[in-house]
């Protein structure tokens, strides 16, 4: 079955044209993260909408941290998993985004001007990377 999921593709908003450019020549498509969660030992938190992103910059990063920490989730789209765009092959059923937690999340105010979500991941998440699960529907 020739369906090949690939990830890990790092672009940035200025990218888009060209990054869409490339998605047709492949005939690849964009998976569409529709729910960010947080997993706590006694509940999990639920984010969708503007709250649903794939990256969380690091405090290392000072070239896009301040910027970045202050914009909703959705603006992070530098993690894109693709697939075919063959329906008759596969089809994108859900996609979820799950982050690994090396703390609990912050659950204090967040500092003026940052986003609320990404407050409750900073400095205490695993990886800058939110990792994604998507369950697709596979036809023979």
């Amino acid at each position: 079955m020739p369906t090949i999921i690939v990830g890990d593709l790092n672009r940035f908003s200025e990218e888009k044209e060209v990054f869409d450019k490339q998605l047709q020549k492949y005939e690849v498509r964009e998976a569409k993260p529709t729910k960010f969660i947080i997993r706590h030992e006694t509940h999990d938190q639920e984010f969708r909408g503007k709250d649903v992103g794939t990256f969380s910059p690091w405090p290392t990063d000072q070239k896009i941290y301040q910027w970045l920490s202050e914009v909703p989730m959705s603006e992070s789209r530098l993690d894109v998993h693709l697939l075919t765009d063959d329906h008759t092959l596969i089809r994108e059923k859900t996609t979820e985004i799950y982050a690994a937690m090396m703390k609990e999340p912050n659950e204090s105010t967040p500092p003026k001007g940052w986003d609320p979500v990404r407050h409750k991941l900073d400095k205490v998440m695993a990886s800058d990377h939110l990792a994604i699960l998507g369950t697709y529907v596979v036809y023979a």
